[in-house]
């Protein structure tokens, strides 16, 4: 599962959206800091796409570990019986 997919997953649980909110607060506010500099200070397209790229790390990481965290405690601490259960570790 790629990390689009169980950020949808979480989004449908409505008990891991935080997660995924902060992984998009994280993005946007790169977006909105590359425009501010880009305006003000002219900045060049290695320094903008550096940012944006560390913006999308640290999301990617957020919703990986949100995901971790809710599989963990539905399919180890309470033995459910959603799908992603079925699959293995992580929902793979």
């Amino acid at each position: 599962m790629h990390t689009i997919e169980r950020a949808l997953r979480l989004l449908e649980t409505e008990t891991a959206g935080l997660g995924v909110f902060l992984a998009a607060v994280s993005v946007a506010a790169a977006v909105l800091i590359v425009l501010g500099l880009a305006c003000l200070a002219r900045l060049r397209l290695v320094p903008a796409v550096l940012i944006l790229g560390a913006a999308c790390l640290v999301s990617t990481g957020i919703v990986e570990a949100t995901y971790h965290s809710w599989y963990t405690h539905r399919c180890v601490d309470h033995h459910s019986d959603i799908p992603e259960c079925d699959a293995g570790r992580w929902g793979s």
